[in-house]
């Protein structure tokens, strides 16, 4: 059976981008319990393309190193992108 209206689709984007890491120092030992800083940047076309979107988060990682943040959560900007 087809129906006889049209229907109408939303289609809704994402307004953060959920983002989990665990964090090593330059010989692979996890950095446990660790205040960071980290810039997050989405850039154009290419990894040496124009910088259309960037942000800083500071956080401390957990006892297994992992760090997690969301993307997009405090810069109206970024629903723009």
């Amino acid at each position: 059976m087809y129906p006889t209206s049209p229907q109408h689709w939303t289609i809704s984007t994402p307004q953060k981008i959920n983002f989990q890491s665990v964090l090593r120092n330059s010989v692979g030992e996890v950095l446990s319990n660790k205040s960071v800083s980290i810039r997050i940047s989405i850039l154009s076309g290419s990894t040496t393309g124009t910088n259309v979107y960037s942000e800083t988060h500071s956080k401390t990682t957990d006892a297994s190193g992992l760090l997690s943040i969301q993307i997009g959560e405090w810069n109206s900007s970024f629903r723009s992108i």
